[in-house]
């Protein structure tokens, strides 16, 4: 049974599909029996289905709800490394399940006679200074064909 902190008041137990009536958000500090203290909705997972029944409509360029991270499995430090070294044959794009990137990029790097591939080489020197969760955000749980930088 859930317990949540609404307006200053505290309220429950319930079931945690009854929260959302108390305007249950990422913000809004709920408690369980086990749960050590109060925490913020968005660090329980349990409550992830109740915060985001319709995740389309935080539409901002990215699959994964907002303040909810869920690392990915795709290696930051092998996309950038093939970014780097094979970057004008897209295969970074191809690792990361961007086909229409890889391809696009394979085209433009012909038509630019590989001058693309500089550009390539910078985006993977950019991924390797960032954190997982920028570069999660940035080139896996976005809904961008071709994200660049």
């Amino acid at each position: 049974m859930w317990y949540i902190n609404y307006n200053g008041q505290q309220y429950g137990p319930m079931d945690k599909s009854q929260l959302s009536a108390y305007g249950l958000t990422p913000e809004s500090y709920v408690w369980r029996s086990g749960m050590a203290q109060w925490q913020q909705a968005r660090y329980v997972p349990e409550l992830r289905d109740v915060l985001y029944q319709g995740a389309s409509s935080f539409n901002s360029g990215y699959s994964c709800p907002p303040n909810f991270y869920e690392p990915s499995d795709k290696d930051r430090i092998g996309t950038a490394l093939l970014a780097i070294f094979l970057g004008g044959l897209g295969i970074h794009y191809f690792y990361l399940g961007k086909v229409t990137a890889g391809i696009l990029t394979i085209i433009i790097s012909f038509v630019t006679c590989g001058i693309w591939s500089i550009v390539m080489f910078v985006q993977g020197i950019v991924m390797l200074t960032m954190t997982q969760q920028q570069f999660d955000e940035k080139y896996v749980y976005t809904d961008s064909s071709m994200p660049i930088f």
